[in-house]
């Protein structure tokens, strides 16, 4: 069978004189399967390209911009579909959907305590 591979990657470049920073994070190869009684339903993800932007407001202030899903991927999801009980392996259908959104501006503020 398929033996699923996850991947994860990061870049990140500061620059002091402004108090800013600016990257991106990508990520590929997540697929979730879950077994029910009845049904098998995978999830498989595609590459996602997340770039950010960081604003330190001040020392305990940071603001964040992230531009989630910037290429609009979406995420196939089957569901095989038995019968009675998945070990009579008596298969009813399968439903395979392509699942799609668009990307997201997230804008996060955080303050830290204690400084």
């Amino acid at each position: 069978g398929e033996i699923p591979l996850y991947w994860d990657a990061g870049f990140k470049h500061d620059i002091p004189h402004w108090r800013m920073s600016w990257g991106f994070d990508v990520f590929g190869g997540l697929m979730e399967r879950s077994y029910r009684l009845s049904e098998i339903e995978t999830r498989k993800v595609p590459t996602w390209f997340v770039p950010f932007v960081e604003y330190r407001l001040r020392d305990d202030l940071l603001l964040t911009m992230e531009l989630v899903n910037a290429f609009e991927g979406g995420t196939k999801r089957i569901r095989e579909v038995y019968v009675g009980p998945r070990r009579d392996q008596v298969r009813a259908y399968v439903d395979r959907r392509e699942l799609t959104w668009g990307r997201t501006l997230e804008i996060r503020l955080r303050k830290s305590f204690g400084r």
